[in-house]
């Protein structure tokens, strides 16, 4: 699995839904990672992909500053060289759009967490 290519369709994708990226991809926590976001009434609405090996984990996520909500939205497993591009990209778009569209859908009524607990839950 090449990760930059990946990355850069996925990129031009996400451009195309008004969303951008807000570094280039790198090492965090173990894993390669990039995250995107896109403003929009009121909050900031993320999706983050992360690369682990064979690995594929896509996260969304909304934040108002103070406020905000992180989630798992799904894992590939299986993101190996052996797989069709064609049918790897087909599915891989496909689970973008879910994605974005699940992010644009949070509210402020969907933040649940403040940036105070997490600095708190790490002390």
């Amino acid at each position: 699995m090449d990760r930059k290519m990946i990355v850069h369709d996925v990129s031009q994708a996400l451009l195309k839904k008004e969303f951008s990226s807000l570094g280039p991809l790198a090492e965090r926590h173990g894993s390669w990672e990039i995250i995107f976001c896109r403003k929009s009434d009121g909050l900031d609405r993320l999706i983050s992909l992360g690369f682990t090996g064979a690995e594929l984990e896509i996260r969304i996520g909304a934040d108002d500053g103070q406020k905000f909500v992180s989630q798992r939205f799904l894992t590939i497993l299986a993101l190996s060289d052996d797989c069709n591009p064609r049918i790897r990209n087909f599915l891989l778009f496909a689970l973008l759009d879910c994605a974005v569209d699940t992010t644009m859908a949070f509210t402020a009524l969907d933040l649940n967490q403040t940036h105070q607990e997490v600095v708190s839950d790490r002390s």
